[in-house]
């Protein structure tokens, strides 16, 4: 367990090993990445269905490492189309 799934982990959902949050709490581990100075690789969005997710919508920038990702990172949670959704965050550390 690294740094940002201890400090967020009591905030995660959980499926599938994936640590999944909040639209809120999404932006909370992109910051505190900012912070750490990890560059955001990608974004995924999920639905949760029971007990399983759907995947939804993918930001991919890990070719494209423009200032770590924070700003674009946060704008695609932000996304109309992503408001009832969760979050995996994948950042390198």
């Amino acid at each position: 367990m690294d740094l940002i799934e201890k400090e967020f982990s009591n905030r995660a959902i959980v499926r599938e090993g994936i640590y999944l949050f909040q639209l809120s709490d999404a932006i909370d581990v992109v910051n505190k990445c900012k912070e750490l100075k990890l560059n955001i690789l990608g974004v995924d969005s999920f639905e949760i269905i029971g007990n399983s997710i759907m995947p939804k919508e993918i930001f991919h920038c890990s070719i494209n490492a423009n200032d770590g990702n924070w700003s674009e990172a946060i704008r695609f949670i932000q996304e109309p189309f992503n408001q009832e959704l969760v979050f995996e965050i994948v950042y390198d550390n």
